[in-house]
């Protein structure tokens, strides 16, 4: 009985050492923090302030939220809302959303125009906008945005083209494009079927020096819902050679009889460094609104 108890612990042992980046990632649900959302992208701006969009707002515009992460253990302590900022402008089915720190402004992908706009912290826009980088559509358009103050680049990734892939647009600072890229796509682990919706491309883009994180996001929902699941993967992409490399993290989270924890990310940013230098990454996923009360919203941190 010993040796197996052993047998178990060297197993365990492996298997985390395999997956280090899921054995260091916490998924929290932040329900009595911030209100019933459909938060669809995450950027930092400074300290511990952030801007969410919620894809489903009265009005383009972004939350502003302070969020406490512990600087040991990398564990969420706190979300307070701060409010919502609007814009002047409609609902754009705002997907993505990016700081510009020279500027202190924000800029917002909107799915439905696809195009990016920029506005300062108090909702005004500037008068900077993106001409549409692609045809009109309401799904996989425009999907993830972040910028890179060093070489001064506005990412914007599309969500599918239908082609196992994903365009990656590249912008000046004022938001003229500059260069486009193509993301290859993971092949999708689930066939398509006649019921119910299955959904697969890429979520959200993030600078990482020279490199890019892209967040590959897939989802699957019977007709009946039970069952749901969604996988995330994030790659290492490198823009100047076109190609992904490393796997960094693979996650599925699932709905059925004996979990509610299915997770729909579609948001990432930088998170904290913490106090042994360790940096981190914050997930926020998308709860269409809490549906009927089955999901609900969560963030995960990633170290």
């Amino acid at each position: 009985m010993k040796q197996l108890f052993l047998n178990i612990v060297v197993l365990v042992t492996l298997s985390l050492s395999l997956f280090p980046a899921n054995a260091l990632a916490q998924q929290k649900k932040i329900n009595r923090f911030v209100p019933a959302g459909d938060y669809s992208g995450i950027t930092h701006i400074k300290d511990q302030l952030y801007a969410v969009v919620d894809d489903k707002s009265e009005k383009d515009g972004f939350y502003l939220w302070n969020i406490l992460i512990d600087s040991e253990k990398g564990k969420l302590r706190s979300i307070e809302n701060l409010g919502f900022v609007a814009t002047p402008n409609a609902n754009r089915d705002a997907e993505g959303i990016a700081y510009m720190p020279h500027r202190n402004t924000i800029l917002i992908a909107g799915e439905k125009d696809n195009c990016i706009i920029e506005y300062t912290l108090e909702g005004q826009p500037t008068g900077r906008k993106s001409a549409p980088l692609l045809s009109k559509r309401n799904n996989y358009g425009l999907e993830g945005l972040c910028y890179d103050s060093i070489s001064h680049t506005v990412y914007a990734l599309e969500e599918n083209n239908g082609a196992d892939s994903c365009h990656l647009f590249l912008l000046n600072d004022d938001l003229q494009l500059i260069g486009t890229k193509i993301y290859p796509l993971d092949a999708p682990s689930a066939k398509p079927k006649k019921t119910g919706s299955h959904i697969y491309g890429g979520s959200e883009v993030m600078v990482n020096g020279s490199a890019l994180y892209v967040l590959e996001r897939e989802v699957r929902i019977p007709k009946n819902k039970v069952g749901a699941w969604c996988r995330c993967k994030i790659y290492t992409y490198l823009p100047a050679e076109g190609r992904k490399t490393e796997l960094l993290y693979d996650k599925k989270t699932r709905m059925n009889l004996t979990s509610r924890r299915f997770a729909n990310f579609e948001g990432m940013c930088p998170g904290p460094v913490l106090s042994d230098g360790t940096p981190t990454l914050i997930l926020i996923a998308d709860s269409q609104h809490r549906y009927k009360g089955m999901l609900r919203d969560w963030i995960r941190i990633v170290k």
